[in-house]
């Protein structure tokens, strides 16, 4: 317990030396690093109407739990975030200075981006899997799908964009697919998967929503072993989940969804159906969302991007370190090795009233942490614009289908209490002498006139 409280108040206390501010001038922000203020826009944009479909949304209210969802996505979302970002035999990320710092390694658009993706997924998946067939599994396993078409764009754009850096060297995110780290993609898939079906396990079990929030806490631990497993599964090693860990998890997820598992062990709680399609609003702004990010791709040029803040340290090229899982990796970056796919440390920068920070003007005792980077150009657009427009335009597909899902009744039916009511005469027959069967009532023929 020491040790952690040390740790933490190590990575806090680092906070002091950068010139870090909470508030970043509009104006500023649009010379330098233009893509990133639409990034920042669009997910603040999108968390508020989040909350006004969550505290708005009437219909069946009780049963979806949507502001526990809401208020999850944050929680869960945010120290997932913190607990990699602590852990220095972990730590492979750094954040973009934004237009709001809540640290200087968290811009606020990153709880909301954890609640976009966490969010949309969760309510879509559970309004075909819960309220429809009453899948666990299913819906889980919907959820993960839809979170990791939801979020690649994005992850596509960040990384090409300088919305954050990645660690040049460490194991976890070596393995790449159109810039994007494998073991990115299939974190968002396996972690979302274990939110969801934490979440649908308090509900079914019939926990309140304090205990089914602690429960989704859980997420983070349960995620790493789902994630281990598919990286076997994958034939990755263990630590450097790829592509190949990403089929592996897309394609058990999908048949899950096909199949329809129903565990006899899963305590089974019917949900309310849902009789109606989500509100044309939601569909809308998701589409909004795939959107904005395809015209970020094709308004902007990745070199004309500036990021001066945090990033990976610079340092001796030679000094190395190891992972959490014992993984070699170098602990800095040089002028002789550094990602020149992705930035590079000359930069022109705009005539707007910030100069630039190289590394070696940076250096605090033989490493530099705050410094400026720029943006490359892009080695193959065409390949990269098409795989964002695929992604996109299937995001916006499966969002659209998900959402206009609901329960249909077959045929107009009498209400039991009008059956009741009616009456219906009891009709006697007798045969005659013919071997007709008449009513009782009527006169027979041959007895007319007696």
């Amino acid at each position: 317990m020491e040790s952690l409280s040390w740790l933490v108040l190590e990575h806090f206390r680092e906070y002091n030396q950068w010139p870090w501010q909470s508030f970043n001038p509009l104006e500023q922000q649009l010379a330098f690093h233009p893509s990133f203020v639409f990034a920042e826009v669009l997910f603040i944009l999108l968390s508020g109407f989040a909350f006004l479909h969550a505290t708005c949304e009437s219909y069946a209210k009780d049963e979806r739990r949507l502001l526990l969802i809401w208020i999850a996505t944050f929680i869960v979302g945010t120290v997932n975030d913190y607990i990699f970002m602590l852990l220095p035999v972990v730590d492979n990320f750094w954040q973009a200075q934004g237009l709001v710092m809540l640290t200087p390694r968290m811009p606020l658009y990153i709880p909301c981006v954890y609640n976009g993706f966490m969010y949309w997924s969760t309510v879509a998946a559970a309004r075909v899997f819960r309220h429809a067939n009453n899948c666990a599994l299913a819906e889980a396993s919907f959820a993960g799908l839809l979170a990791v078409i939801f979020y690649a764009p994005y992850d596509m754009c960040g990384a090409k964009f300088l919305w954050w850096t990645w660690h040049d060297t460490d194991p976890g995110v070596a393995l790449r697919w159109l810039g994007v780290p494998g073991g990115s993609t299939a974190w968002t898939i396996t972690f979302t998967f274990c939110f969801s079906l934490l979440l649908r396990l308090g509900a079914d079990l019939g926990w309140s929503q304090v205990k089914t929030l602690a429960l989704a806490c859980w997420s983070t631990p349960l995620m790493l072993i789902v994630l281990n497993i598919f990286t076997v599964l994958g034939l990755d090693r263990i630590g450097m989940p790829g592509p190949q860990t990403v089929l592996a998890v897309a394609l058990c997820f999908a048949a899950m969804c096909i199949v329809q598992p129903k565990p006899q062990a899963w305590p089974q709680k019917k949900a309310q159906v849902l009789k109606c399609p989500e509100h044309w609003s939601v569909r809308a702004m998701l589409c909004t969302y795939f959107a904005t990010l395809v015209l970020v791709g094709l308004l902007f040029s990745p070199e004309k991007q500036v990021s001066t803040g945090v990033h990976q340290q610079f340092g001796s090229c030679n000094a190395t370190d190891i992972d959490l899982l014992g993984y070699e990796r170098k602990r800095y970056i040089c002028r002789e090795r550094f990602p020149t796919q992705y930035f590079h440390f000359d930069c022109r920068m705009p005539e707007a009233g910030m100069a630039q920070i190289t590394p070696e003007a940076a250096l605090t005792d033989g490493v530099a942490s705050w410094y400026t980077v720029c943006g490359q150009p892009h080695a193959n657009y065409q390949n990269w614009l098409s795989g964002l427009l695929v992604l996109c335009g299937t995001g916006s597909l499966l969002f659209i289908f998900a959402f206009s899902k609901y329960h249909k009744e077959s045929g107009h039916q009498m209400p039991p209490s009008l059956v009741e009511k009616k009456e219906i005469p009891k009709v006697e027959v007798v045969n005659d002498h013919l071997g007709k069967r008449l009513p009782r009532a009527s006169t027979p023929p041959g007895r007319k006139g007696k």
